[in-house]
Parts: structure tokens; sequence; C-alpha cells
């Protein structure tokens, strides 16, 4: 049933990416695209346990904005999707310069929406 939850949230937030009106993949795809895009995958589970027992599991996905430039308008925008279904994130920001883009990272756990 846990599965089933995390699931649905998971669906939830690839919708809520949507508003961005960005080509949207799971990390491993091999699919080509052009920047901006953005791609998702999960991160890491936190858990509580106790007593040899599983109480509660929620995975931390990471949201890729990748662009060529850095773009504020964009970054704002995400936030703002972000803001507006109180999803909690950190955020951080990288340059490949083998590829030569932007990769601003946020992170976000399922477990509170």
């Amino acid at each position: 049933m846990e599965e089933n939850n995390i699931t649905n949230k998971l669906e939830k937030l690839v919708d809520y990416l949507k508003e961005m009106n960005l080509p949207i993949k799971y990390r491993g795809s091999h699919e080509k695209i052009n920047l901006p895009f953005i791609i998702y995958y999960e991160n890491e589970q936190e858990g509580f346990y106790a007593d040899n027992k599983v109480y509660y599991i929620s995975p931390e996905f990471v949201i890729l904005l990748c662009t060529k430039n850095k773009d504020h308008l964009k970054e704002e925008q995400l936030e703002n999707i972000f803001n507006k279904y109180n999803i909690n994130y950190t955020k951080q920001e990288t340059y490949l310069d083998d590829e030569q883009i932007f990769q601003i990272e946020y992170y976000v756990n399922l477990g509170g929406f």
C-alpha cells in the first residue's frame, strides 16, 4: 500500500512539473531532447524504524532543471510550482563543463504532500 501511495505522489509531482511546459524525463532515458528540460530521479529513502520494524518510508527525489544559460526566470517558475503545492525543497547549482549546461538541482521529499 505504501508503494502505491509513493507512486501516486510521484505521478502528482510529474503532473505539477508539466506546468513548466518543458520536456520531462526520468534519468537514464537515452531520448535526445533540446534544452531547457527537466530530469527527475529517486535519490534515497528516509524512513522511521523502531523495534526491527519499518513504520514509514519517504523517498527523496531530485529534480534537475537543465538550461544552456543561467535562467532565473525558469528557476523562479519551478520554485513557484513547489510553493503552490506545498513541496519543500533544497536547491543546489552545478555547471557541467563537458556539456556546457547549468543544472539546478532541487531535492524534494514526497512524504510531505
